[in-house]
């Protein structure tokens, strides 16, 4: 039985105002973050064409973070509407949000799996590059990553079988829940250390050899910690709302997509205020707070254009800097 204290009608109404407010958040983030980018690929056009600003996996992965964001708040909406307005003229919105197999209800669950799915995946993209492209070491995350994908279908499934009086936490629906939620915090736990572990590794060789750009690595080291600490911390408050059977849990998942969507542009504005600062020929070391946190760090070793794509602006950090240390710069 679900613990008493907060209703039902009390938890969706209650998210209706925090995601609208999380999504204008993720809004203003996203627009400034590819605002940044595509100017600063416009700055910069003799070097790198402009079209690859766009076309391009993190760019592309952006826009549709930001349609699965928009269509979840959109369904979020309309259902407060019909639950007030048009099922039963406005007198039973307890039964309407309590029908977990309502189509609108399996719209919304799907695009918010659907944007943990794509937020996922761009944190993988994230290890793969950093880790220049080596593909063993994302073996691992998108084997967990094709997990989540095959529990968000059977999420799905069972909550469009599910009737009305059954127990949401007790149901099938809640095994696939749990596995979905556990498979996704691997994913992030495991990412966010392999990055982690190669920037220290950097940073403690780029000491070892007396270069400046020891703070910056630091700087995205912390950048990534950050992200990954608001979606790890998120995911844990979900997993203990729901193991404790709170109503409360269904505000935390509805908000957990643009929670994720915030991770992600948090660190692309950043980086791009960096960029910015650098195409005006601002020294990065004098620059503060967000500048310099999101200062590129370049390596003079042959560049791919896959690289060039690494909205991260780090060029090759995945290289083997020990057979670099006459070459590197920062």
């Amino acid at each position: 039985m679900a613990m008493t204290g907060i209703t039902l009608v009390s938890a969706n109404m209650a998210t209706v105002v925090l995601e609208g407010f999380l999504y204008g958040s993720f809004l203003v983030l996203f627009f400034m973050a590819m605002y940044l980018r595509i100017t600063r690929y416009a700055l910069s056009a003799k070097i790198r064409p402009a079209g690859r600003a766009i076309l391009n996996p993190i760019f592309l992965a952006a826009i549709a973070l930001c349609i699965a964001l928009t269509a979840h708040w959109v369904i979020t909406v309309v259902r407060f509407y019909f639950a007030f307005l048009y099922f039963d003229n406005g007198r039973a919105p307890l039964l309407f949000w309590a029908n977990l197999s309502q189509p609108t209800e399996i719209a919304k669950t799907v695009t918010g799996q659907l944007s943990m799915i794509i937020g996922d995946a761009m944190i993988i993209h994230r290890v793969y590059l950093i880790w220049n492209r080596n593909k063993l070491v994302v073996i691992f995350p998108i084997l967990c990553w094709s997990g989540f994908i095959a529990c968000t279908v059977g999420v799905t499934y069972q909550l469009s079988q599910y009737t009305l009086g059954d127990d949401v936490f007790l149901s099938s629906s809640g095994r696939w829940i749990t596995s979905d939620w556990i498979l996704t915090l691997i994913t992030n736990l495991y990412s966010t250390s392999f990055i982690a572990g190669k920037l220290v590794r950097h940073m403690m060789f780029q000491e070892k050899m007396e270069s400046h750009g020891g703070s910056h690595l630091r700087s995205i080291l912390a950048i990534m910690i950050e992200s990954a600490a608001m979606h790890t911390t998120w995911a844990i408050f979900f997993a203990t709302t729901y193991q404790l059977q709170s109503n409360l849990q269904f505000t935390v998942l509805d908000l957990t997509s643009p929670v994720v969507g915030i991770a992600n542009m948090l660190i692309y504005v950043r980086v791009g205020l960096g960029w910015s600062t650098q195409e005006e020929g601002t020294n990065p070391a004098k620059s503060s707070g967000t500048m310099m946190l999101a200062t590129p760090i370049r390596f003079n070793v042959n560049r791919t254009a896959e690289g060039e794509q690494y909205a991260y602006g780090l060029r090759t950090l995945g290289s083997t800097a020990e057979g670099e240390q006459g070459k590197s710069s920062v």
